[in-house]
């Protein structure tokens, strides 16, 4: 939960953001939009803390929480929502027979009601006292520029 962090730029023009990130996890950029950090070193089937801007969508955050529920359980076995507000969400899910905790939370940054950014971190049940508090963390400190 305290783990030390930095800010990170991505994106372009209208697009960029600044995030809090865990200081010394590995970065790959997915796709324009689309954005990964790994702690170093880690087991298989271990942390993941994933970035993604969804505006283009022009969906409200209710529709897309809602819509990525029923996602989840066409896409993943096992799946139980362990927890759930209006604008996140804490499952379970097993994939290739290793159980896994996700927590995923939007984020509008302009007022306009729609999900602008989507946050997510996957990782142990031992980790998930660790993922409750990153994600909540980088939420707080996602701005815009």
């Amino acid at each position: 939960p305290d783990l030390p962090m930095t800010r990170q730029v991505v994106g372009a023009g209208d697009f960029r953001m600044s995030i809090p990130v865990p200081r010394g996890w590995r970065f790959s950029e997915n796709s324009l939009n689309e954005w990964q950090w790994r702690p170093p070193d880690q087991p298989p089937f271990g942390y993941v803390l994933r970035v993604e801007q969804v505006l283009s969508n022009r969906r409200s955050i209710d529709w897309t929480l809602s819509r990525r529920i029923d996602e989840l359980n066409e896409d993943e076995q096992n799946v139980r929502v362990l927890g759930r507000t209006p604008s996140s969400l804490h499952f379970s899910y097993v994939t290739s027979n290793h159980l896994r905790h996700g927590y995923l939370t939007w984020i509008d940054l302009t007022g306009s009601d729609n999900a602008q950014v989507e946050i997510a971190v996957t990782g142990r049940a031992s980790d998930q006292d660790g993922m409750a508090a990153l994600i909540q963390r980088v939420a707080d400190g996602t701005r815009l520029g």
